[in-house]
Order: C-alpha cells, then structure tokens, then sequence
C-alpha cells in the first residue's frame, strides 16, 4: 500500500506527532511518501528526522508549492506524484491541501483520506472519501456546518516512550532555565498570537505576583510569533519583567515540561486538539486550561485538570486557589496529575492512532 501525506503549507505546530505518524505507518508495510512545500520550520524538521531514521527511512519528501487558493501547476504536479509513484490513497492534512486531494479523483483513481485539525469551511472536504476530526469538536464543526458524508474521529496520538526517555529531574530542568529549585515555575508553550490569550495570561500572573510576595514564581513562555514585541512591552508595563522568561521556539520540549509546576493555557478561541495539554499531563504537569473546544476532552474539569473561562478574572481565580493548595501541600493534587497521566495514555496514544487509520486505509481499499 502506498500512501501520499499531502500538506499544503510548511508551518505546523504538531509536527512532531505528524512526523511520528508517518513513520509509525511502516510497521503496517505501508509505504509512505510526503508531500509539501520545501520551505518552513516542519519541513526542516521532518527533513532532518527522516535522516536521523538512519538506514531505511520510513518516508520520502517530494517538494511541492502551493500558490494562492488554487495553483493549476501546484495541480498538475500533484497528479503526475500520484501516478509516477503509483499512489493508492492520498491522505491530507490540512484543509487546502483535501482540496487537491479531492479534486485529484477525477484525473487518478487514488483514495482520499482528509484529517481535519480545524474547519473553516466544509468545501474543502466534499471530495474526500473519508473526513477525519481530530477531536469530538471538530466533528460536531463539521456537522454543524452541513457536512453529511463519511465522517469520523481519531484522536492524535503521541509516542510515549519518546517523552520517558527524556525526562529529567525538575531541579535540573529549572537549571537549566537559569531557575532555582525553589522557584515555582509556570509554564505555556504555545504561538506568540492573539488566539492564545497571553495577554489575560500576563494579567492573571501579575496579580498571584501580588497575592504571594513573599514566594519565588517564574512565567516561562514558549513560542514565537507575530506579537512578540507587543507581548514583551506588555510584559514592562506590568512591571512583571523579571519574572517572565521568554525563550522564543524550542525543540527540547520534554526537558522544558519538566521545569514547570504548573501549565497555564490562555486560549481565548476554539482549538482542534491541542497537544501540549496532552504532552504536559503525560509528563505530570497539573494543568489549568481555559474552557474551549477541543480542550475539554483533554482536561476534565476537577479530574484531569481545571477548567476555566477564558478571561482574566477566571484565570487569575483558578491560579490563586492552585497556590492555595499546593503550598498548603493538597494531596488532591496528586491525584489529580496522576488521573491526568491515566487519561492520557487511555485515550492519546500513537499506536490507537495508527491502528485507527490502518484500518480506514484498507476498508477503503477493499471497496469495490
């Protein structure tokens, strides 16, 4: 079986669970080969771990540029990959990208498989023979919006031996950051952009910065982005400067999870399924999360983590009664991580996930 990963862009914040994907589809004898722009963060990184596969790479990567909303070149070449290779199903992985994959059925007689992350618009996937949500949230977006065809749910998944072997003591990993051990370290790893809600984020940590003078509390944030400069002149306004960390992207994010006591997600809009809440609660980092599509299958309110609106106020609250618990040592919080840990490996692992599209692969395959 041959497989085309199709992306239209070269900028993914999973790609890392992409890339683990991919390869992780070789133990089924598939045949993989991605497709994409050569240009970007992911393609570098998936470049630089298809080398690192040593011998057999479990994938190629064939460039391919895509211009505007639709490139009859971009096209055209999409068709001549698919039959020189000898494609069966073509697999996209963002909306655009089910676009040409859709539309390459008419000229080739491959199988399309359209992973939804997010839905702007349902046109994009009408072509395709099975739709795929990342998450409860994206499949009801789907429906709700009028999508009546074969749709299905798979969560992403995430291998967990790769978080394990590189986990470090906490004292380390706050050296790490130039941290002291007894410094309490609040973490968010997520796009310097407005959807992410750094700002009430900002707001709520200079009032626990108030609340526990007498306590030692870092902000370390991870990430770049469009509102960098805004974001560190937020930061001197507040007057919390000293306190907050900016560390731009980074590639060591099991090392950096294991620095923080606490996980803070801001974001003030729905997401698909964000993984660093998946990440953190594997590495058994409590998490306070504000209440958003796709969040809430992650964080169980009170069980798995805490859930909050997405405003200052909410954020703040939930913080301050966090610091409550934990410095008058809450044995609830142990629990809590530990239910985190369980939920995670229940519901999030990367052999359910490729098991679960295996099995979509061949059912389409076996269709007359």
């Amino acid at each position: 079986m041959k497989v085309l990963h199709l992306l239209n862009e070269g900028e993914l914040s999973w790609q890392k669970t992409f890339a683990n994907f991919v390869s992780g589809l070789s133990k089924f004898g598939i045949e993989s080969i991605v497709a994409m722009p050569n240009v970007g963060y992911t393609y570098d990184f998936l470049t630089d771990y298809r080398i690192g596969l040593a011998e057999k790479p479990a994938f190629n990567i064939i460039p391919i540029k895509f211009k505007g909303f639709f490139d009859p070149f971009s096209y055209f070449k999409l068709i001549n990959i698919i039959k020189s290779n000898k494609i069966d199903i073509v697999h996209s992985q963002l909306s655009r990208a089910a676009l040409y994959a859709g539309m390459a059925k008419k000229h080739t007689k491959v199988r399309v498989v359209s992973s939804a992350q997010k839905v702007s618009s349902i046109k994009y996937f009408l072509n395709s023979d099975v739709v795929v949500a990342c998450s409860k949230s994206v499949q009801e977006d789907l429906i709700n919006k009028g999508f009546s065809r074969n749709i299905c749910q798979i969560y992403n998944g995430i291998n967990f031996d790769d978080y394990f072997v590189k986990r470090i003591e906490k004292d380390h990993a706050k050296s790490r950051l130039g941290i002291s051990p007894e410094t309490f370290c609040i973490g968010i790893v997520a796009r310097l952009s407005a959807m992410k809600g750094h700002k009430i984020l900002f707001e709520s940590f200079k009032r626990i910065k108030e609340d526990f003078k007498d306590r030692a509390i870092s902000l370390v944030v991870v990430g770049d982005g469009e509102l960098f400069t805004e974001l560190k002149s937020l930061v001197r306004d507040l007057a919390i400067e000293s306190d907050v960390i900016f560390l731009g992207r980074r590639d060591d994010l099991v090392e950096l999870l294991c620095s923080f006591d606490l996980y803070v997600s801001s974001s003030i809009e729905k997401e698909g399924l964000p993984t660093v809440l998946i990440e953190a609660l594997l590495m058994e980092v409590p998490v306070i999360a504000t209440d958003i599509a796709g969040t809430r299958e992650i964080i169980i309110n009170n069980k798995t983590g805490f859930l909050v609106n997405p405003d200052s106020q909410s954020i703040y609250s939930s913080m301050k009664e966090f610091f409550v618990r934990f410095y008058s040592k809450d044995e609830g919080i142990i629990k809590l991580v530990e239910n985190g840990k369980n939920h995670v490996i229940e519901n999030f692992s990367l052999d359910k996930m490729l098991s679960s599209y295996f099995d979509i692969y061949k059912s389409l395959l076996n269709r007359e």
